[in-house]
Protein backbone atom coordinates (compact mmCIF):
# COMPACT_ATOMS: atom_id res chain seq x y z
CA UNK A 1 0.00 0.00 0.00
CA UNK A 2 1.36 3.41 -0.96
CA UNK A 3 -0.44 6.28 0.78
CA UNK A 4 -0.90 9.66 -0.86
CA UNK A 5 0.63 12.70 0.83
CA UNK A 6 -2.18 15.22 1.26
CA UNK A 7 -0.45 18.01 3.23
CA UNK A 8 3.02 18.84 4.47
CA UNK A 9 3.57 21.56 7.08
CA UNK A 10 6.75 23.41 8.01
CA UNK A 11 7.79 26.09 10.49
CA UNK A 12 10.60 28.59 10.73
CA UNK A 13 11.76 31.84 12.30
CA UNK A 14 13.24 34.86 10.53
CA UNK A 15 14.93 36.09 13.74
CA UNK A 16 13.66 39.58 13.01
CA UNK A 17 10.37 41.19 14.10
CA UNK A 18 7.80 41.80 11.37
CA UNK A 19 5.37 44.71 11.15
CA UNK A 20 2.54 42.64 9.74
CA UNK A 21 0.15 45.61 9.53
CA UNK A 22 2.65 47.46 7.32
CA UNK A 23 3.21 44.26 5.29
CA UNK A 24 -0.51 43.87 4.75
CA UNK A 25 -1.08 47.49 3.73
CA UNK A 26 1.93 47.82 1.42
CA UNK A 27 1.43 44.59 -0.56
CA UNK A 28 -2.13 44.89 -1.84
CA UNK A 29 -1.37 42.97 -5.05
CA UNK A 30 -0.45 39.83 -3.11
CA UNK A 31 -3.25 37.59 -1.85
CA UNK A 32 -3.18 38.17 1.91
CA UNK A 33 -5.63 38.12 4.78
CA UNK A 34 -5.29 39.95 8.09
CA UNK A 35 -8.09 40.07 10.65
CA UNK A 36 -6.27 40.96 13.87
CA UNK A 37 -9.50 40.68 15.90
CA UNK A 38 -9.80 37.00 14.99
CA UNK A 39 -6.21 35.88 14.38
CA UNK A 40 -2.91 37.60 15.30
CA UNK A 41 -1.02 36.54 12.19
CA UNK A 42 -0.86 37.52 8.55
CA UNK A 43 -2.02 34.84 6.11
CA UNK A 44 -0.22 34.89 2.76
CA UNK A 45 -1.26 32.62 -0.11
CA UNK A 46 1.50 31.46 -2.43
CA UNK A 47 1.31 29.19 -5.48
CA UNK A 48 2.28 26.02 -3.59
CA UNK A 49 1.40 26.73 0.04
CA UNK A 50 -0.06 29.12 2.56
CA UNK A 51 2.10 30.98 5.06
CA UNK A 52 1.09 32.25 8.48
CA UNK A 53 3.55 34.84 9.75
CA UNK A 54 3.53 36.54 13.14
CA UNK A 55 5.02 39.77 14.51
CA UNK A 56 7.75 37.81 16.30
CA UNK A 57 9.08 36.49 12.97
CA UNK A 58 7.76 32.98 13.49
CA UNK A 59 6.02 31.51 10.47
CA UNK A 60 4.44 28.27 9.37
CA UNK A 61 3.83 27.02 5.86
CA UNK A 62 1.07 24.51 5.19
CA UNK A 63 -0.91 23.14 2.28
CA UNK A 64 2.16 21.80 0.47
CA UNK A 65 2.00 18.54 -1.48
CA UNK A 66 5.76 18.03 -1.68
CA UNK A 67 8.86 19.09 0.26
CA UNK A 68 9.90 21.19 -2.73
CA UNK A 69 6.63 23.15 -2.47
CA UNK A 70 7.55 24.07 1.11
CA UNK A 71 10.96 25.36 0.06
CA UNK A 72 9.47 27.30 -2.87
CA UNK A 73 6.88 28.91 -0.55
CA UNK A 74 9.65 29.82 1.91
CA UNK A 75 11.63 31.49 -0.91
CA UNK A 76 8.53 33.44 -1.96
CA UNK A 77 8.05 34.58 1.66
CA UNK A 78 11.70 35.64 1.94
CA UNK A 79 11.51 37.53 -1.37
CA UNK A 80 8.43 39.37 -0.09
CA UNK A 81 10.16 40.20 3.21
CA UNK A 82 13.35 41.35 1.49
CA UNK A 83 11.31 43.57 -0.84
CA UNK A 84 9.91 45.17 2.33
CA UNK A 85 13.44 45.77 3.73
CA UNK A 86 13.53 42.93 6.29
CA UNK A 87 16.85 41.22 6.91
CA UNK A 88 16.23 37.54 7.47
CA UNK A 89 18.77 36.05 9.87
CA UNK A 90 17.66 32.41 9.73
CA UNK A 91 16.54 30.34 6.75
CA UNK A 92 16.06 26.98 8.47
CA UNK A 93 12.81 25.29 7.47
CA UNK A 94 11.63 22.61 9.90
CA UNK A 95 9.20 19.84 8.97
CA UNK A 96 6.36 19.69 11.51
CA UNK A 97 3.69 17.44 10.03
CA UNK A 98 2.89 15.13 7.14
CA UNK A 99 -0.71 14.11 6.47
CA UNK A 100 -1.52 11.08 4.37
CA UNK A 101 -4.48 9.18 2.99
CA UNK A 102 -5.30 5.95 1.24
CA UNK A 103 -8.45 4.69 -0.47
CA UNK A 104 -9.05 0.92 -0.50
CA UNK A 105 -11.78 1.34 -3.07
CA UNK A 106 -13.93 -1.05 -0.99
CA UNK A 107 -15.95 -0.74 2.16
CA UNK A 108 -14.50 -1.61 5.57
CA UNK A 109 -16.54 -3.25 8.33
CA UNK A 110 -15.96 -0.69 11.09
CA UNK A 111 -18.20 -2.38 13.66
CA UNK A 112 -16.28 -5.64 13.42
CA UNK A 113 -12.97 -3.74 13.47
CA UNK A 114 -14.02 -1.85 16.63
CA UNK A 115 -15.26 -4.98 18.41
CA UNK A 116 -12.07 -6.93 17.67
CA UNK A 117 -9.70 -4.07 18.55
CA UNK A 118 -11.31 -2.37 21.56
CA UNK A 119 -8.06 -0.99 23.02
CA UNK A 120 -6.93 0.62 19.76
CA UNK A 121 -10.26 2.00 18.53
CA UNK A 122 -12.88 4.61 19.26
CA UNK A 123 -16.08 4.51 17.23
CA UNK A 124 -19.26 6.44 17.95
CA UNK A 125 -21.18 6.75 14.70
CA UNK A 126 -23.60 9.30 16.20
CA UNK A 127 -20.67 11.57 17.07
CA UNK A 128 -18.47 11.06 13.99
CA UNK A 129 -18.89 8.64 11.06
CA UNK A 130 -15.24 7.54 11.08
CA UNK A 131 -13.47 5.09 13.37
CA UNK A 132 -10.37 6.31 15.21
CA UNK A 133 -7.63 3.66 15.23
CA UNK A 134 -4.48 4.23 17.31
CA UNK A 135 -1.31 2.63 16.03
CA UNK A 136 2.07 3.50 17.60
CA UNK A 137 0.71 6.76 19.05
CA UNK A 138 -0.72 7.89 15.71
CA UNK A 139 -4.46 8.15 15.22
CA UNK A 140 -5.83 6.99 11.87
CA UNK A 141 -9.35 7.95 10.83
CA UNK A 142 -10.97 5.07 8.95
CA UNK A 143 -14.25 5.50 7.08
CA UNK A 144 -16.60 2.71 6.05
CA UNK A 145 -16.07 3.76 2.41
CA UNK A 146 -12.48 2.51 2.61
CA UNK A 147 -10.82 5.91 2.97
CA UNK A 148 -8.12 6.19 5.64
CA UNK A 149 -6.46 9.42 6.88
CA UNK A 150 -3.63 10.21 9.29
CA UNK A 151 -1.85 13.36 10.47
CA UNK A 152 1.22 13.94 12.59
CA UNK A 153 3.79 11.94 10.64
CA UNK A 154 7.40 13.15 10.74
CA UNK A 155 8.73 11.39 7.64
CA UNK A 156 7.55 9.69 4.47
CA UNK A 157 9.27 6.49 5.62
CA UNK A 158 7.21 6.55 8.84
CA UNK A 159 4.03 7.28 6.87
CA UNK A 160 4.60 4.32 4.53
CA UNK A 161 5.63 1.96 7.34
CA UNK A 162 2.56 2.69 9.49
CA UNK A 163 0.14 2.53 6.56
CA UNK A 164 1.57 -0.89 5.63
CA UNK A 165 1.25 -2.05 9.23
CA UNK A 166 -2.37 -0.84 9.28
CA UNK A 167 -2.99 -2.54 5.94
CA UNK A 168 -2.07 -5.91 7.49
CA UNK A 169 -4.72 -5.29 10.17
CA UNK A 170 -7.46 -3.98 7.86
CA UNK A 171 -7.25 -6.82 5.31
CA UNK A 172 -9.54 -8.93 7.51
CA UNK A 173 -12.21 -6.19 7.63
CA UNK A 174 -12.56 -5.28 3.96
CA UNK A 175 -16.01 -6.15 2.66
CA UNK A 176 -15.85 -8.23 -0.48
CA UNK A 177 -18.42 -8.17 -3.26
CA UNK A 178 -20.39 -11.32 -4.00
CA UNK A 179 -18.48 -11.69 -7.31
CA UNK A 180 -15.18 -11.99 -5.39
CA UNK A 181 -16.35 -14.69 -2.96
Amino acid sequence: MIPQITNICFKGHTRCPIDIIQMYKSNEKIKMKFEHERFPGLIIHFAFGTCLIFRSGYYSICGCKTFEHGYISQLELFDLLKNNNYKIQNDELILTNICGSFDYGRQINLIKLALNNKKETYYDVEYFPGLKFTLENHVFTIHHTGKVFVTGMRSVVELNRLFNKLDDILKDYIKHTSAEI
